[in-house]
């Protein structure tokens, strides 16, 4: 499904509203040498201080899931890595499935128990 005008025009004006608080916060933060308060930045950038505070939450939850990326891609990497240490040690299910993980080899099959 396309976008529509109206969701593109949204966007449009989430992403001015994102630039112009993350300015207005570093235009505050050099002015008065310490972090603005939420109703400072709708002030000074003429924003709704509803506009800056979900602004500022979706901010704050965006990169709560950044971090939780990171995690999973930490641990992602110690599981392939136990994976390979168990192929290599010759566990044919292991090296079976690094490979298919690899793309090596097909596509896993879903097991529907034994």
């Amino acid at each position: 499904m396309e976008p529509t005008n109206d969701d593109l025009e949204r966007n449009q004006t989430w992403q001015n509203n994102q630039v112009l608080i993350l300015k207005t916060i570093d235009q505050l933060v050099r002015k008065n040498e310490r972090l603005p308060l939420q109703n400072e930045i709708a002030e000074e950038s003429g924003l709704s201080r509803k506009t800056v505070n979900i602004h500022l939450k979706e901010y704050r939850r965006a990169q709560l899931e950044i971090d939780n990326l990171e995690q999973f891609n930490f641990m992602a990497s110690k599981v392939l890595g136990k994976l390979m240490e168990k192929a290599m040690d010759g566990d044919m299910r292991a090296s079976r499935l690094s490979l298919q993980v690899m793309g090596l080899l097909g596509r896993p099959q879903v097991s529907k128990g034994k």
